[in-house]
């Protein structure tokens, strides 16, 4: 099977930005494959590392779609975020459970009442409205990639976020 030869003024560059095509029907390429590159993603996290971040997430980044500029996903966000060496986020919650997967690093989440120690390999779930913090445990940076029910809840509406002290 041969891939069709597309003329490169009809590239996916053209839909994305702050201006679009009219025309151009963005839902129907929703199906649109978009490749996530990995080295990108890092070399962002460590020029980031250098800011203050997040006092409840770190060092965070949210994949989105490039063309719509909403969640990667239609009904999922997802996102990384880096926990730099020592350090532990502020409590909060919201109204989407998430899972996480953990890419590097040892640390900690205290979910609720319990704590879970993970490292890398390892996966948890913090579930909806559920206050949580997250600490890393040695030195190097822990990287944590999740995924969250948040785009659903946001559509209707449900989404909420605070802090707890």
């Amino acid at each position: 099977m041969k891939q069709p030869v597309v003329d490169p003024g009809d590239s996916v560059q053209l839909d994305t930005g702050w201006t679009r095509p009219r025309w151009r029907n963005v839902d129907a390429e929703r199906g649109l494959a978009v490749a996530y590159k990995w080295a990108s993603t890092f070399n962002r996290l460590k020029r980031l590392a250098r800011k203050e971040g997040s006092p409840y997430d770190g060092v965070i980044l949210e994949y989105v779609n490039p063309l719509t500029g909403g969640s990667a996903l239609p009904t999922m966000d997802c996102h990384v975020q880096m926990l730099r060496g020592g350090e532990e986020t502020k409590t909060h919650r919201h109204t989407s459970g998430a899972v996480y997967f953990v890419i590097q690093g040892e640390g900690e989440t205290v979910a609720g009442d319990q704590a879970f120690r993970w490292s890398k390999g390892d996966g948890f779930v913090v579930p909806n409205w559920c206050p949580h913090r997250h600490r890393n445990l040695v030195r190097d940076d822990a990287l944590l990639f999740s995924v969250s029910d948040a785009p659903l809840l946001k559509a209707a509406q449900l989404y909420r976020e605070e802090a707890v002290s």
